[in-house]
């Protein structure tokens, strides 16, 4: 069975851009539908709630921060498939660092110090 790892293939930072500007619009799409969904809601459990000091604020937060949840997991998503890639494993190469270890006979890798077996990683 054929192993895979996880290697860079962009800077963070590009990466980074690219949940920047995935987050607003999912955020965006999240506060309008919650929006929606409290419109949405009966009389009967809008009034059950009208005791509550400042329910106004607590639908406002609510509308503005539920979101949030979906949007970071979006944007986490879209920075780990941006930045990162699975390859193939041919057991040439550190797991830690990627360095080269075609004829290392030594079991350490010489680049970040971890042990890997003879034949690589």
């Amino acid at each position: 069975m054929k192993q895979t790892i996880r290697k860079s293939q962009c800077p963070a930072a590009v990466s980074f851009i690219a949940a920047a500007i995935l987050f607003p619009f999912i955020w965006a799409a999240g506060v309008i539908l919650v929006r929606e969904l409290i419109i949405a809601l009966p009389d009967s459990v809008m009034k059950s709630i009208e005791w509550v000091p400042s329910y106004d604020y607590v639908l406002v937060c609510a509308m503005i921060g539920l979101p949030v949840i979906p949007a970071y997991w979006a944007s986490r998503a879209a920075y780990m498939n941006v930045r990162w890639k699975e390859v193939e494993y041919d057991g040439s190469s550190c797991r830690q660092c990627g360095y080269d270890l075609t004829g290392n006979v030594s079991g350490v890798c010489p680049e970040c110090g971890r042990n890997c077996d003879a034949l690589g990683g």
